[in-house]
Parts: C-alpha cells; structure tokens; sequence
C-alpha cells in the first residue's frame, strides 16, 4: 500500500435533528470508524548539520488490517517531504549518523522474526540490515565518531533446561511482579545494551546482572564516543521499586559506573556537548512515580550534583542542552499546556520562556541556538511537525490534519472554577455541533487518568465524535492533576475521590447554569483512575443518567493484590492493606455498590496487567445484584486501555450506542442487555408456573 496516497472513504451522514444549521448540515458527521483515518506522525529527529528533519508517518493499512509506517525527510527549512522507505513493515526508532548522511532504524523486513536494525544511506541505495540477532535489536543510537552503533536486544531466561522439561506450561513466581503490563509473565528476558561496528560485524553486549530492563531507553553517548550512560534499576527490591540511577558503562572494557545514589527514581540523562556536564531528571522520594521532577546537573570529571530551577512548582518532562553548553531547554506541563523553557548554569535560580502562549509541544529536539523542531497540536488538529526559529513557528506537515479537512473540528472553550480550598481548577467544554444559544444539551463528563495525569486541549477523536452526534463534552483537572504544583497533586494522598468528586460535580453545574447542559441527561466515562471516578460517582451520586467505566478500579484492595505496581497503591494509600484497611475501604467504590442505580457498561481488556479484568468483574457483579442495566465487554487481545485499531472502532461504537440509548432514546443494537432482579437475602421464592 502506497502510504503517500490519500485515503477516499465514503462518508455517511447521521445528523442530530433538530439542531443543525444548514452550514453543519452539509458538513460530514464522524463516525466510530473514522478514527481509522487517523495518522500519526513521529518526534522528529532533526540532522547534526541542522539541515533536515527526520520523521515517521503511520497510518492504519485495510489491505494489511495493520498500522504501518514509513520514514519521511523533510528540509529544516520547509519544503517537500521526501519518502525514504516504502514497506509494509513499521519503521521505528530512528536516529542520524553524525555526519548527516545516513539514518538507523530498527523494522521487521524479508522475514524478519524479530526487529533488526537498518542502515539507509542518503544519497542512493537501498537500507541494509545491520543486525541479525536471534532476539531482535531496536532504538539504535549512533556514536559521535560514526564508527558504533549501541542498540538493544533481549536476553536472559527465567527457567533452566531442567525447569523447562519439568514445568513445561506450567508457571511458577518467585515475586510479587512476575507479571507486567505490556510484557506479561515473567520470562527473564531483558533489554541489555549491545554495541555493533556501524559498517557491520559481531555485536557485543554491555549490560548484564540481576535487575530490571535499561531503564527508560534513554541511553546517551559521551561526546568521546568511549562512554555510554543509560538508566537501570540494580537495586535489591529492582522487581518492586521505580528506583532507578543513572549508570555509565565503558565500550572497551564494559566497566560499569554507579553516577547517582538518589533514592527516588533518575531519568533522561544527556552529556553537554562540550563533554563537560551530565544532566538529567530526578524526584527524590522512593517509590512515589508522582512528584515532580527537576533538573539535575553534575561535572563529569566528578564534585557533587546541583538543581537547576529548583523553585519551579511543576514537573519537569524533557530536556536538551543548549548548543553552547551554557544552558538547557527544558518543558513542564502547566495548566494544560506545554511550552519549552531554559535555565543557565550561570543563574541556575531563574528560568525563562522560550515559546508562550496557548500551545502543546510535543517530542521537541534542538536544532541550533532557540531553534527547534516540534510535534505542535491543539484541540482542532492533530499532531503535525512544526520548526520554531527565530522567535517564530513555522508548520512543515499536513499529513495528520488532511484526513479531516472535510470535517467541523469543534473548539474547546476553556473554564475555570474555585475549589472550597480556594484552588483554582481548570476544564474545557466543547459544544456540540450545531449547538444554538439556550438549547439545553446531553453532556459526557469525561475523566482523565492518573489520578495525576493532566488533561490538556489536544486533539481528541472521540470527543469530535461525541460532539458531532449531539453531546457536549466537558473534561477537566480537578485536584490531584499534574501541572498546578506538587501542592495540588498531593490533594489526593489517601483520597481519591472525595475532593476530586467535589470539583467534577462544580463544573457540571456550571455548564448546567450557563444553560448548555440537560440536568437530566448526564454522562461520565473515563479510563483507568478516570474509570475509578467514574465508577465512584455513581457509587456516591445518583445525578448521571448513563456510565462508562474503562479499565477502571472497584476494590482497592484486591487491586493492590493483583496489579504489577504494588508499590503505586502502597504510595497512595500510605500503607499495606493490614496497616491501612480504613484507608483501603474508604477509598474503594465497592463498599458503596448499594447506591448504585446508573445504567453503566463497563470495558476491560484481558490482558490489563495494571487494573486486573478483575476489577471490572467485580464492578458488573455489583450493578448486576443491585439490579442496574448493565453490560460487562472484555477485550481478549487489550491490555490497560483499548488501542488496536479494529477494537478501537467497536469501542467507539459501543460508547456512541450506549450513550445515545440511555440520554437520546436511540435502539441500542450492539451491547444489548437484560434487566437483573435486585439481589435479596433470603433469597425471595419464584412462583413456578
């Protein structure tokens, strides 16, 4: 399948009578199956010379009924994408050689079991393959001289040939993460180091021992190209803990260097491009994955470590060196948005905005002194690569938007209210195609993730869906939400829900106040911690007509026995559940399934290793003794969250349906249910006839 050659679907109209103009009436409506269109482009990797953009451009193929992808190039300064693979493989994890006339990228190509590693030249030929492991290789990453490439690959196994024959399918644990999500059971495999000669030979591996798999990949060469630093978890409890340092290993002879003892979890290191300072990002708490994170900067001849912008309340995510070494650039995800900052290591106390303004910038890389190359997105248009130079953007692709052009992308109109502790709390409404001034709407509430993820303006298939079919859509960050301060995070510490609940429920009714919401025709989804608030509201209120719980937890005991992150829920709940069993029940919905009378479909995927299906079994059983409508749809090839394209479409159809049965009156024909008899004890006699 040509990857370049547009995509012509047929488009269906299904219109919401009754409040269409005629301008939205002759626009298409989407539809769940739209989101097949969707294309994704990749971070762009800008070339050492500054002069060209790398990226990668997937789309879903019909021919393949997979996701493929292909490598693109693309002047820093505008201009023509150039395509430089055309396969049905997906091309990942591409890096430039330094001399700007190659690139490297791992795909599974002419039979390939597993992942290897490619080398494209640029000026003519085809791509060769590098590496032939039996175990794979990916996320290549060239040395500065051009003469190594590392790479990983996975090695290691859990069980000796005598297990094996003795086992045979048979499994056994040996700790409590023997699962993981995304991985499954424990094999033993890990991801180790290799490095292989860039024009070819035996591939050697660097890292090794009893502990985690390399971090983040986030490993980094020295500007010596004698050095590689990367992240690893060698601690004793490596299979319980996110405890990981940042280590260095020498090429030559493989020794290994301890170069951060900090007993909360180091990420993101990269060598200045003197040679002189390591950087990276650390949070100092063990085992707590939600404090923010600062920026940390150290010689590497040695002497202690410092902060930079250690006054800066907010999570520090990404970071790259200036070119002159003087300095990093750096983003934290604020009030829903994300721009990119710097900090000198002359000043390190104070830090300055680079872009500002209402923007969401997305696997940035510098190019040159406040020059960069960007993923930009806003709630109307998906992902597409910008440059910021001299103060300004410039838009180089239209690759994601195209598929769209035809369609009305509704705005989200931002709103703000105060908590009872005087915070301030952030949401954004969209208003549902058509909408007309005091004509009262459906309304999805719709609850992100975490509990301290960030909602932010970008650009949502399923919200464009909702909107488009009669819905309006409000989506917010109340309290606990990353980008308002650690303050405002740590609301949650032993709560989940209560204070959370209380702002949800204000922005409802302002939306409700101004006119636009229907009191009685409420909705509320959300996935994984938003499946635990959705799942907690109609446990705690009975004002929503109609649910969807996703991947979402019920018992927060049961869910600490079973998920591949017991220390996250130690974290939370501030203890084991034998120390903290009032904090347990206090925050578990399940104690409250009594109150339960909102009609709710609730989602899992088989395979969800962090909310175990478990949770939402436990959640169907209530609703079904409580004698509530109810659906329980499990997804036998998903894990946390339903992302495979064809499931992706019976998901959309299914949250449509379920939504316009329950607050339009619309047939429900794909999630039929039946009516449950409310649990009694004793059990109540049936007349027999």
């Amino acid at each position: 399948m040509k990857k370049n050659a547009r995509l012509i679907m047929v488009m269906v109209g299904l219109f919401w009578t009754g409040a269409l103009g005629a301008e939205d009436a002759a626009t298409p409506i989407f539809q769940a199956a739209d989101h097949l269109k969707q294309v994704a482009i990749g971070a762009p990797q800008v070339s050492p010379d500054g002069q060209w953009i790398l990226y990668s451009l997937s789309m879903y193929c019909a021919k393949e009924k997979s996701e493929t992808s292909d490598l693109f190039l693309l002047p820093f300064a505008g201009g023509l994408p150039r395509q430089l693979t055309h396969s049905t493989a997906a091309e990942k994890s591409y890096c430039w050689s330094p001399d700007s006339r190659s690139i490297a990228f791992s795909a599974k190509r002419d039979g390939d079991a597993k992942s290897q590693i490619y080398i494209l030249p640029l000026n003519g030929g085809e791509a060769w393959r590098l590496t032939s492991l039996a175990a794979g290789a990916s996320d290549p990453l060239w040395s500065p001289d051009g003469k190594t490439l590392a790479f990983y690959s996975e090695v290691g196994e859990l069980y000796s040939p005598e297990q094996k024959e003795a086992f045979g399918a048979v499994r056994y644990a040996m700790h409590p993460r023997y699962h993981h999500l995304g991985k499954g059971w424990d094999n033993g495999k890990r991801q180790r180091i290799f490095v292989i000669p860039a024009r070819g030979g035996a591939a050697l591996q660097l890292t090794g021992g009893a502990c985690a798999d390399e971090g983040d990949h986030s490993m980094v060469w020295r500007n010596d190209s004698r050095v590689l630093a990367f992240v690893s978890n060698r601690s004793p409890e490596w299979w319980n803990t996110i405890d990981t340092d940042i280590y260095q290993v020498d090429i030559a002879g493989k020794e290994l260097k301890r170069l951060t003892r900090n007993p909360g979890p180091d990420h993101s290191p990269i060598f200045s491009p003197d040679g002189k300072w390591l950087a990276w990002r650390a949070s100092y708490e063990y085992n707590y994955e939600s404090e923010d994170y600062k920026i940390h900067v150290q010689p590497v001849a040695g002497d202690e470590s410092h902060v930079l912008a250690a006054k800066l309340d907010r999570d520090v995510n990404l970071i790259q060196w200036a070119p002159d070494s003087r300095g990093l650039y750096f983003t934290a995800g604020s009030e829903g948005r994300s721009n990119i900052q710097y900090v000198s290591l002359a000043r390190p106390e104070r830090w300055s905005d680079i872009t500002r303004g209402q923007n969401n910038l997305f696997g940035w890389k510098v190019a040159g002194k406040q020059r960069f190359a960007m993923i930009r997105t806003t709630d109307t248009c998906p992902g597409e690569i910008y440059t910021f130079n001299q103060g300004r953007f410039k838009r180089l692709t239209t690759a994601a938007e195209e598929p769209f052009n035809a369609y009305k992308r509704l705005p989200s109109e931002e709103i703000w209210i105060t908590a009872d502790d005087g915070s301030r709390v952030q949401g954004w409404l969209i208003r549902p195609l058509g909408y007309r001034e005091g004509l009262k709407t459906p309304l999805i509430l719709s609850i992100h993730g975490g509990p301290h993820g960030m909602s932010a303006p970008t650009f949502r298939f399923d919200f464009q869906l909702y909107a488009h079919h009669g819905f309006a859509v409000l989506y917010t960050n109340p309290r606990g939400s990353n980008g308002y301060g650690q303050k405002f995070k740590d609301v949650t510490f032993e709560d989940w829900g209560t204070k959370p609940m209380a702002d949800l429920m204000m922005f409802v009714d302002l939306v409700i106040g101004k006119g636009i919401a229907d009191p009685s025709k409420l909705a509320v989804t959300g996935g994984s911690y938003g499946g635990f608030m959705t799942n907690w509201l109609i446990t705690h209120s009975g004002r929503f007509a109609v649910a969807v719980s996703v991947a979402g937890l019920y018992n927060m005991t049961s869910f600490w026995g079973t998920t591949d992150e017991q220390f996250f829920a130690e974290k939370e709940m501030a203890g084991l559940p034998w120390q903290k069993q009032d904090v347990y029940i206090r925050n578990s919905p399940i104690w409250n399934s009594e109150r339960l009378k909102t009609p709710t479909m609730v989602i899992h995927g088989a395979n969800d290793w962090r909310v175990r299906p478990e949770q939402g079994e436990q959640l169907f059983s209530a609703l079904q003794k409580m004698g509530v409508p109810s659906v329980y749809v499990n997804f036998p090839e998903e894990q946390h969250g339903i992302r495979g394209k064809i499931n992706r479409t019976l998901y959309n159809r299914l949250l449509l349906e379920w939504f316009e049965h329950w607050l339009l009156g619309k047939e429900v024909k794909l999630a039929t249910y039946l009516q449950p008899i409310p649990y009694s004890y004793p059990p109540r006699s049936v007349e027999k006839k």
